[in-house]
């Protein structure tokens, strides 16, 4: 009877013993399934605001992306169109170098024949200038000559009037005064000098009886 009692005493025991194990098990359990599950959630709750900001950064990645694709496209195309008015701005400008060359060459040609031409006429001027100073070189002295054979024979005349009453006569060998006649040039622009015309005797070189002798 006393093994009995003992055995069930030991049988409650453990029994109370599992029962509380059990029990502590189940608590135990029911606290991880509640800590799996609050950490479940917190999972689900971090996944859902990475997942949202994860969409947000792509999102806003991919609009500034398209941003970016855009502007790229829009300075592209501007570079195109300033590259080729460029190339259009560098072909009138090499035409027109090409055509301003051309023009330097023909007037540097022109003022080569100008130059030519004016030396020309320079040499053309210079010869009848030097032909109209030596015709009046010439003209000088033979209106110097003539002057002095008139000066001369005035006094001849003016001599033998006052050493004789009667009419001078001339000397034969005196030689009549010859009328000077400049040579007429080449050139018809230039007109040559004049022959002088006859001396008339001053009246106080008259012979007597009114006669006058012209030279």
């Amino acid at each position: 009877v006393i093994m009995c009692s003992l055995f069930m005493s030991r049988k409650r025991k453990l029994q109370g013993e599992i029962k509380g194990n059990r029990e502590d098990s189940e608590r135990q359990l029911a606290a991880a399934q509640d800590k799996m599950a609050q950490m479940e959630a917190e999972h689900a709750s971090t996944t859902r605001d990475l997942q949202e900001k994860l969409e947000a950064t792509v999102h806003d990645y991919e609009a500034k992306v398209s941003r970016m694709r855009s502007d790229a496209e829009t300075r592209i195309a501007l570079l195109e169109q300033q590259l080729s008015t460029v190339r259009e701005e560098k072909y009138h400008l090499e035409d027109a170098a090409v055509k301003a060359k051309a023009e330097i060459q023909d007037l540097h040609l022109q003022l080569q024949r100008r130059l030519a031409d004016m030396e020309r006429l320079e040499g053309l001027v210079a010869a009848p200038r030097t032909m109209i100073k030596e015709i009046q070189n010439k003209a000088q002295l033979q209106k110097e000559t003539l002057e002095k054979e008139i000066g001369d024979y005035v006094r001849f005349i003016v001599a033998t009037h006052r050493a004789s009453p009667e009419p001078p006569v001339r000397p034969r060998t005196t030689p009549a005064p010859r009328h000077h006649t400049a040579v007429r040039p080449s050139s018809p622009t230039l007109d040559s000098p004049k022959a002088p015309r006859p001396m008339q005797i001053p009246a106080s070189a008259r012979a007597p009886g009114g006669g006058a002798t012209s030279l």
